[in-house]
């Protein structure tokens, strides 16, 4: 075999592979043996028939599979021979044969390219907020509890407060136009509770029974659903009830309640526990997110578009499954790729830091070890209703493990430029 490779571009290279006629003549032999031992022609006994009359018959289709069968096979081993770090599938081109001669084609193949770390990776300048919970932290998700489990008192005339039950019909607008999830009749909605976008509750404070009100909002930039995130929405809201929301006693009989506690300071316990691992979660994401934009800004890198499409489909899916769960729908094919517009810089952004931080971690010689592994695969285990074992088990034969342990990796990269770096506490 020879190979003679070019460079197309920073993520392409393209190769010119000449397979010998004995390697082409070879396959085609097995190709042929195999279906000449099953062929059965009138006239002729099964696997008997003459090989001239056979090939007539079957040649042509022999020869392609011949083909069809040593090209992703050649193909691979003068990727492994050019050591190249390919990713997605190579597009065959320029294919030319004739038979008894040898193969020739061109394989276009998309490939990570080398990532020049210049410069100190540590000491970044990042900051979180602290990780420490207030006690009226916990007070608040106590009153929180305290208030799912009140009772829906009678029909109230005065107006109403944060506290209260409404029953509501609503209607939102965006640009003059009903949205996808903005109506709805007869919502129960507790003022405070933050049940919908911010602004909305708060804009029902002081209603009366029978008014309407009409508000403008704006949903979140970060909403789930990106057809309406970031954008200003204007409401009509009809108020159609008033109730007053009883709240159950503070003491041990209604922390027991709950479940998973014996008493009131038990509670208490816990509550801080959760809120205490919340925020170091959110606090080591909100680290993570600010080492990958520096690293974004200092390391110029363009991503292969196999790479970028990966995580386009997997952020498309993700988002589509988002708007379902609100009971929305993205409107067919031109929805679907909208969707796809809004999430593409996103996507191009996640490629190009997986490159960076693979690189980080090959510099510091960072690798997945077996029991960080089998610790992923216990956590995930959960979400798939399986076990540690089976979670294992169903990765591994769905050809999944390398992801996961790039992931991994990755995320151990960024620890560790985390662990390097200076981190300021947020006020």
């Amino acid at each position: 075999m020879k190979v003679k490779m070019t460079e197309t571009a920073d993520t392409v290279r393209t190769l010119e592979i000449e397979v010998e006629a004995e390697t082409v003549t070879q396959e085609y032999e097995r190709q042929f043996s195999r279906q000449a031992a099953g062929a059965a022609l009138p006239g002729f006994r099964k696997g008997k028939v003459p090989r001239a009359v056979l090939e007539k018959q079957i040649g042509g289709a022999v020869e392609r599979e011949a083909i069809n069968e040593l090209l992703p096979r050649i193909t691979l081993e003068a990727v492994r021979d050019q050591k190249l770090r390919m990713v997605g599938t190579p597009s065959i081109e320029s294919l030319d044969y004739k038979k008894a001669s040898a193969l020739v084609f061109k394989a276009r193949v998309q490939v990570k390219p080398s990532v020049d770390l210049k410069g100190s990776l540590e000491g970044l300048k990042i900051s979180a907020p602290s990780a420490e919970v207030d006690p009226k932290e916990v007070d608040e998700q106590v009153l929180k509890l305290r208030e799912r489990s009140g009772t829906i008192g009678p029909e109230l005339e005065r107006p109403a407060a944060m506290g209260d039950s409404l029953l509501v019909d609503f209607e939102g607008r965006i640009g003059g136009e009903i949205f996808p999830g903005g109506k709805a009749e007869d919502f129960n909605l507790v003022l405070g509770r933050k049940q919908l976008i911010p602004g909305f509750e708060e804009g029902l404070v002081g209603a009366k029974k029978g008014e309407t009100r009409e508000l403008k909002v704006e949903f979140p930039k970060d909403y789930g659903a990106a057809d309406v995130a970031g954008k200003q929405a204007e409401f009509t809201v009809h108020v159609k009830e008033v109730r007053a929301v009883e709240l159950p006693e503070l003491n041990d009989e209604f922390a027991k309640s709950l479940g998973g506690v014996e008493s009131v300071e038990g509670m208490r316990e816990a509550i801080l526990k959760a809120i205490k691992q919340t925020k170091e979660r959110n606090r080591r994401l909100r680290l993570q997110d600010q080492v990958a934009g520096q690293l974004l800004e200092k390391y110029s890198v363009a991503a292969p578009q196999a790479m970028v499409e990966a995580e386009l489909s997997m952020l498309v899916d993700r988002e589509v499954s988002n708007l379902r769960g609100q009971g929305m729908e993205p409107s067919g094919d031109a929805g679907l790729k909208e969707v796809a517009e809004q999430l593409k810089p996103m996507a191009e952004k996640r490629a190009r830091l997986s490159l960076i931080l693979e690189s980080v971690a090959d510099q510091q010689k960072l690798e997945v070890t077996a029991a960080e592994f089998e610790e992923d695969m216990a956590k995930a285990a959960p979400q798939l209703g399986m076990t540690p074992a089976q979670t294992m088990a169903w990765v591994r034969q769905n050809g999944r493990e390398g992801g996961v342990k790039a992931r991994l990796r990755e995320e151990k990269a960024l620890n560790y430029l985390i662990e390097k770096a200076v981190v300021k506490d947020e006020k």
